[in-house]
């Protein structure tokens, strides 16, 4: 229609369309569809697009109120609003676990102080907050909701919005580092005492002389294993709701060297299972945009419902099992890498190699987590060592 655009005439009502965050959006209103009526529905258009230019219009409130409400020009621009605007740039570039993350911390922020406006906030007026209605969480937990909080008021700064503080200025709480909890290895023997479920005890067991991210064995498949050459190679992963991706960095897509032990319970738990599955899947790439399809045969099968998991969650709950039948103290499947990392680095592995077998991108995060268990010769019996070889030499 020329002379309104963005409405159109239906049958018996009008259509008003507009763009909101790269989407085209059509809300349809019970409208006689006659000029005058199209005349209000393009005076609605206008407010509307008006206030997504300001940032001040929510589509919830829109539709909740079936579109009567008048748009308000001085309506302030809110938190929620950046809330949403934040998820909405951070979809296209995170993976579905990490937007998950922030979409449930964004849930909780809007809840409690989502319509304050965002020019009205400080960081002494959010710890205030968050220390009354999020007093329960950990400050893991609060650092992890900062970051959307952060994320907003920086998608504010670049929207040219005028605030009184920086993102930078709002600090994260002090957090200490949580120490490991592996299985014993000792312990572990108990889990021989059953006979059940021997396919997911052995592969269960096989990754605490791996040390694989829980998703990273869920994606494993057969043809990844190399009993050959005594190699293992990591190159996709099943994350949130069964989605199959490759890993999240290129120091997570490796080869490790497979020792004695990861090889015999590999071999166990396949030879009791004897599943030669293939299937066929799409893989979600790096950035979390593009797709590609391939087939593979999984390691881990539920040997109950005959199908391969698709949620580390569905693994721990069959974990959970057999961890009561044989009286051994449940623990989630993540723990089989705190078990590897601590027993390989207290027999003295170096921490270069064990963080390229867990795949991170550097050694820190073992020297912050594992410090008691890092078992390193002192430099002098080293030096003392080396003096001696000259000096046998030199006879």
């Amino acid at each position: 229609m020329k002379k309104f655009p963005g409405i159109y005439k239906n049958k018996n009502s009008i259509s008003i369309h507009f763009s909101l965050n790269g989407k085209q959006v059509k809300r349809t209103k019970k409208y006689i569809p006659n000029d005058q009526n199209c005349r209000l529905a393009y005076k609605l258009r206008c407010e509307i697009i008006d206030s997504i230019e300001k940032g001040t219009f929510d589509l919830e409130d829109f539709d909740r109120n079936n579109g009567e409400n008048k748009i308000k020009k001085t309506q302030k621009h809110t938190l929620k609003y950046y809330v949403k605007k934040f998820l909405t740039l951070k979809s296209t570039s995170c993976s579905p676990t990490t937007m998950y993350g922030y979409s449930t911390k964004a849930s909780q922020i809007i809840k409690i102080i989502g319509n304050i406006a965002i020019n009205k906030i400080n960081p002494i007026k959010v710890q205030e907050f968050f220390n009354k209605f999020f007093k329960h969480l950990s400050n893991k937990t609060k650092n992890e909701m900062l970051i959307v909080f952060r994320g907003a008021i920086k998608t504010a700064e670049l929207s040219s919005l005028k605030l009184p503080h920086k993102s930078s200025d709002y600090i994260q709480y002090k957090t200490s580092v949580k120490e490991p909890d592996p299985y014993d290895y000792k312990d572990l023997k108990c889990l021989l005492k059953t006979s059940s479920h021997e396919h997911e005890k052995n592969i269960f067991h096989a990754n605490m002389y791996i040390g694989l991210r829980p998703s990273e064995l869920l994606g494993l498949g057969i043809e990844d294993i190399d009993f050959k050459n005594k190699e293992l190679t990591v190159n996709r992963c099943i994350v949130l709701n069964g989605i199959i991706k490759v890993p999240k960095t290129k120091s997570s897509e490796r080869t490790i060297e497979l020792n004695d032990a990861a090889i015999y319970f590999l071999k166990k738990g396949l030879e009791v299972y004897k599943n030669t599955t293939t299937v066929n899947v799409v893989v979600l790439l790096r950035n979390n945009v593009d797709i590609k399809t391939e087939s593979f045969s999984p390691v881990l099968f539920d040997s109950d419902a005959n199908s391969y998991y698709n949620s580390s969650s569905s693994l721990n709950k069959k974990i959970k099992v057999i961890c009561k039948e044989c009286d051994l103290e449940y623990k989630p499947v993540i723990k089989c890498r705190q078990t590897y990392a601590s027993n390989a680095l207290s027999l003295g592995a170096s921490v270069i190699g064990v963080a390229a077998d867990l795949g991170h991108a550097n050694h820190t995060i073992l020297e912050d987590h594992y410090a008691k268990n890092i078992k390193s010769r002192p430099s002098k019996d080293i030096i003392n060592k080396y003096v001696t070889y000259l000096n046998e030499k030199s006879r």
